[in-house]
Parts: C-alpha cells; sequence; structure tokens
C-alpha cells in the first residue's frame, strides 16, 4: 500500500487545505518516499501545486507523467537519484536541487540545463549565462560536427530506395560512429556530450530521410512549378513592356499635340499682328474696311444688276435733269408717244410702264438703294474730311 494517501498531501499542504487542487505548497520530505509511491493519478489533482519538496526520501527517479504543469520549485535533495532525464516533464521549472544524490554528475547539470528553458537557479546557483551557451552554443557547434561527419563517412552509403531494415542499420552504425568519433567540451561533460550527439544524429538521420523522400515523388512537380514560374515571369516581362510602350506612345502624341497647340497659337499671333495696321497706314485702311463692308451689306442680284442703272447713270441724269428742265419736258411727250415693244409675257421694255404692283415694288427697292447711296456718300465725306483734317 502506498504511503501518500489524499489525506497525507491535505495535512502536508502549507497551509493545510481541504481539497487537493487548492494546494500550492506541499512539504512531503522524510517520509521514506520511494518512487512507487508517488502515484500519477493521485498527483494529477494538485493542478495548482507551485512547489514541492520531495527531500531526504529514497527516490532512484521521478515517475514520468505526475502532471503537475505549473511546479516552479522543485527540492529533490539527499536522495538517490541516477537520472534527470524525467524533469523535462516540468517545463515551467525555475528552481531546481538535487544536491547530496551520489548518482548524478556535472552532465546531468548540462542536461538539467538543455532540457528546462525556464530554469534559472541549479542547486542554488543562478546559472542562466550557462545555460544559453549549453543550449545554443555547444547545440550549434555538435550539430555541425554531426553533419560534417555524415557527409565524410556515409553520403555514400544510403540508397535510393530504402529498406525499413537498411534504414535501421544505417543509423544504428551512423550514431555509434558519430558518438565515437564526435567530441566538444571537458573531458568532463563526455557522458552529456554522447547524449546530444545521439539525439542530435537522429534528427538530422530523420531530417535527411524526409527530404529525400520528398524530392523523389515531388521532382516532377517542382519541375512543373519552376516552368511555371518561368511563364508566368515571361508573361509579366511581355506586359511591363507592352506598358512601357504604351507610356512611351502616349507621351510622343502628348508632345505632337503639345507642338501642334504651340504652332497653332503662334500663327494666331502672326495672323493678328499682320491684321494690326502701321501707323501711315491707318486711314486707307478704314476706307477700305468701310467700302468693303458696304459691299457686304448689300448684295445684288445678276438679273437686278443688268436691268437697273448704274448709279453714275443716275447722278448724271439727274444733274442734267436739274441744268436743263427744258429738255426734260421735251423729252417726256416723246417718250408718250413712243411705241413701247412687248415681250411675249407683257412686260414693257425701253423704259415702257410695268404693271402697277411691279411698278410699287420698283419704287420701293429704288427709294431704298437711293438711301443707301447717300449713306454711302456721307460716309465717303466724313472720312475725306477727317483725312484733310489729320
Amino acid at each position: 500500500m502506498s504511503k501518500i494517501t489524499t489525506e497525507l498531501l491535505l495535512e502536508r499542504a502549507v497551509p493545510k487545505s481541504t481539497r487537493l487542487r487548492k494546494i500550492k505548497t506541499l512539504n512531503l520530505s522524510r517520509l521514506q518516499i520511494t518512487t512507487e509511491d508517488l502515484e500519477p493519478q493521485l498527483f494529477s489533482h494538485l493542478r495548482h501545486l507551485q512547489e514541492l519538496d520531495l527531500s531526504d526520501n529514497l527516490l532512484e527517479r521521478l515517475p514520468d507523467n505526475l502532471s503537475l504543469p505549473n511546479l516552479r520549485v522543485l527540492n529533490c535533495n539527499s536522495n538517490h537519484l541516477e537520472d534527470v532525464i524525467a524533469l523535462q516533464q516540468f517545463p515551467q521549472l525555475e528552481e531546481l536541487t538535487y544536491l547530496n544524490n551520489a548518482y548524478l554528475t556535472p552532465s546531468d547539470d548540462y542536461k538539467v540545463m538543455f532540457l528546462l528553458r525556464n530554469l534559472r537557479q541549479l542547486n542554488g546557483k543562478d546559472i542562466t549565462k550557462l545555460a544559453n551557451h549549453v543550449r545554443v552554443v555547444n547545440s550549434r557547434e555538435l550539430t555541425s560536427r554531426v553533419s560534417a561527419h555524415w557527409g565524410k563517412n556515409f553520403r555514400n552509403q544510403l540508397p535510393k530506395t530504402l529498406a525499413p531494415e537498411q534504414l535501421k542499420s544505417i543509423r544504428k552504425k551512423f550514431v555509434k560512429s558519430a558518438q565515437a568519433h564526435v567530441a566538444y567540451g571537458p573531458s568532463s561533460l563526455s557522458e552529456f556530450t554522447r547524449w546530444r550527439v545521439k539525439m542530435i544524429a537522429d534528427e538530422f538521420l530523420n531530417s535527411l530521410l524526409n527530404q529525400e523522400s520528398k524530392s523523389s515523388p515531388e521532382e516532377g512537380e517542382a519541375v512543373e512549378e519552376e516552368e511555371e514560374e518561368e511563364e508566368e515571369e515571361e508573361e509579366e516581362e511581355e506586359e511591363a513592356e507592352e506598358e512601357e510602350e504604351e507610356k512611351e506612345e502616349e507621351e510622343e502624341e502628348e508632345e505632337e499635340e503639345a507642338e501642334e497647340e504651340e504652332e497653332e497659337s503662334t500663327g494666331n499671333i502672326v495672323e493678328v499682328e499682320s491684321k494690326i495696321p502701321a501707323k501711315g497706314t491707318g486711314v486707307p485702311g478704314k476706307r477700305k474696311g468701310a467700302r468693303s463692308r458696304g459691299a457686304s451689306k448689300r448684295p445684288r442680284p445678276q438679273g437686278r444688276a443688268k436691268e437697273e442703272p448704274s448709279p453714275t447713270r443716275k447722278k448724271a441724269s439727274r444733274s442734267l435733269d436739274e441744268r436743263s428742265p427744258e429738255g426734260t419736258k421735251s423729252s417726256r411727250p416723246q417718250a408718250k408717244d413712243s411705241p413701247t415693244a412687248q415681250d411675249p409675257g407683257g412686260t414693257h421694255r425701253n423704259g415702257g410702264r410695268l404693271p402697277k404692283a411691279q411698278g410699287n415694288k420698283r419704287a420701293s427697292q429704288q427709294k431704298v438703294e437711293h438711301k443707301e447711296e447717300e449713306e454711302e456718300e456721307e460716309e465717303e465725306e466724313m472720312m475725306m474730311m477727317t483725312t484733310r483734317r489729320r
């Protein structure tokens, strides 16, 4: 029968407790406890236990599954411990003491420092710097030497198709050879070195075999992936080149448009400057402009121009009528007596009378033309007066 019971745990709790799950500190020292007395099922209820004292007992090792996830302080002084590997089940352990255990060596100290990443104190000493050296520098150096030993002695012995029996044989030979030939650190740590070399050799061989097993069925896929990547890269390069060409074309078009706009603007400026008259030629330009405007205002049809007498003739006839009234009087009866020829449409020629409606229209047109001529004469007189004044 086990010496440790629920009542004992509640009694030895500090302070005493009524429930196992409430215990945070437990003192089990000097009870003549052996490894068999530590029942994992009972200790699994100590979920919140943080400090445990197992000193002055008869422990040769610790059970592997005590399930103490929050344990931070452990005292195993004055026992018969032979190995410390079981301590890795307490990952939150910060303080550990196992003095007066005759079978433990300095190599066990290095094992504990490697296994317990949160350990700060070992046997009452601060081990922070030494533990970092063991975890980082020592491990890196040993890994490098194990890899070199494989490349030198075992690389050519690994066949492409490996049977389980062959793998087991090669693994055994490689680990044994590495432990015998790979060395690092003082001789007092040879046990720790052999322990770490075995661990590193197994990890190295597993990773190597995994790489080869993955590469063999995936070689074709890898090649296809590389080809696809190359094609994608080529397509991306082509797209980039096309984009650059389009940008260059757009820039050229913009430059051409800018040049055309500049040419148009300069041409407009030249036209404006050519339209501005010089100082000595200001008046004739105005007269020509006035005449041209007058001409543009009064477009005349060709038929009317043939039928109507020119204004100069009208002026001459008007002056003659004013000067010789007798001649006009004598000419009128002749006009009445003179026979008039008619065209087939019934219109009178050679100054004959027109129908009444056409005569009224003719008279109104003559009035408008007479008024325009008078306005034109007034404009010319005004322009001549201004030129004389200048």
